[in-house]
């Protein structure tokens, strides 16, 4: 039977892949050093596409509590980037629904990690 805190975990998964989705529509590739720099022909496609090992890896690695502690720790310090690269020109996580998928995830996150590890 699926725990209350593998159930919580799950449900920070989804909410990362809704935010990366939305991250598509706001164009983050923009803003990454690793794809910022390249055009927009290149950088959109290579942002896609390393999603699905990046998903691919996350699934696989989910059962593990080290992975899932570290997942933990990664949703909460991207909520702080997100704040930090807020001002840069061409940030657009600035409506209603993007700040639920960044921020949201954040007292889910601190919960599941407090279950897993007190």
């Amino acid at each position: 039977m699926t725990s209350f805190a593998d159930l919580l975990f799950l449900t920070c998964l989804a909410w990362i892949f809704a935010h990366e989705l939305d991250a598509i529509k706001q164009h983050e590739w923009r803003i990454l050093p690793l794809t910022s720099w390249m055009s927009e022909k290149w950088a959109y496609p290579t942002f896609v596409l390393l999603h699905i090992p990046l998903v691919v890896w996350m699934m696989v690695m989910s059962p593990s509590t080290t992975f899932q502690i570290g997942m933990d720790i990664f949703l909460i310090v991207h909520a702080g980037l997100h704040i930090i690269f807020r001002n840069h020109p061409s940030y657009t996580f600035d409506n209603t629904l993007s700040r639920i998928l960044i921020f949201g995830v954040v007292p889910l996150a601190m919960t599941h990690l407090l279950m897993i590890t007190v």
